[in-house]
């Protein structure tokens, strides 16, 4: 892969934060890392680079915290357009009703799963991703508009290890009105196989809908 000599740069060292006027342009195009440590594919999210200089060369990076206000949309290691950067669900798989919103944690959008009027059951956002060397952690920031009663509403998260075959519930079912983002975290195995399903359910009642953002979901 391209890159300044032969091993690529980290991407958090070329952050618009972290260069100084000095640095050299160049359009960073942000990579990751297999579980064996090998170089891995680039990243959907990373199609056309990041911090784009036109006619300047590309410089491949490793890493990146997950999508923030400096430019560097997507998840970290493991996880493919973590932060929704894209301005779509690249690299994830989505099912009921869906959208990308403006409404962020960080940078400039994130998931929402369910909408502004009533849906039938659960929309959610899920990616499969493999956990990369050194890392013991993901997480994830969630919003949740819910109107209604836990009874018939919520907002939940699960974490399946496809390696060992068991699932976890980061996010237990919640409902509330709080506008507020709140980080969830749960562990992980390096090299084992995740599959994390963002859920929002929504009973179809009128004038009740209930929705949930989700956004920066790294893994660390």
């Amino acid at each position: 892969m391209g890159g300044v000599g032969d091993e690529p740069v980290n991407c958090e060292t070329m952050k618009p934060s972290a260069r100084t006027p000095t640095t050299p342009k160049a359009t960073y195009r942000q990579i990751g890392l297999e579980a064996d440590g090998t170089l891995a594919a680039i990243s959907a999210n990373a199609a056309g680079g990041v911090n784009a200089n036109a006619g300047a060369p590309v410089v491949d990076c490793l890493g990146g915290d997950g999508g923030g206000t400096d430019g560097f949309g997507g998840g970290g290691g493991g996880v493919t357009n973590g932060g929704f950067e894209t301005g779509s669900f690249s690299g994830w798989t989505v099912a009921g009703t869906t959208s990308i919103s403006s409404t962020a944690h960080s940078g400039t959008h994130s998931g929402q799963a369910g909408g502004t009027s009533p849906t039938n059951g659960d929309s959610s956002i899920s990616q499969t991703f493999t956990a990369p060397t050194g890392t013991t952690t993901l997480s994830f920031w969630y919003r949740v508009q819910c109107p209604d009663t836990l009874t018939y509403d919520w907002a939940t998260a699960t974490l399946k290890d496809n390696t060992s075959g068991t699932t976890k519930t980061p996010l237990a079912k919640t409902c509330n009105t709080n506008g507020t983002w709140v980080k969830v975290s749960a562990t992980i195995t390096a090299g084992h196989s995740y599959t994390l399903k963002l859920v929002s359910h929504d009973d179809n009642y009128p004038g009740d809908a209930t929705y949930t953002f989700y956004d920066d979901v790294t893994v660390s």
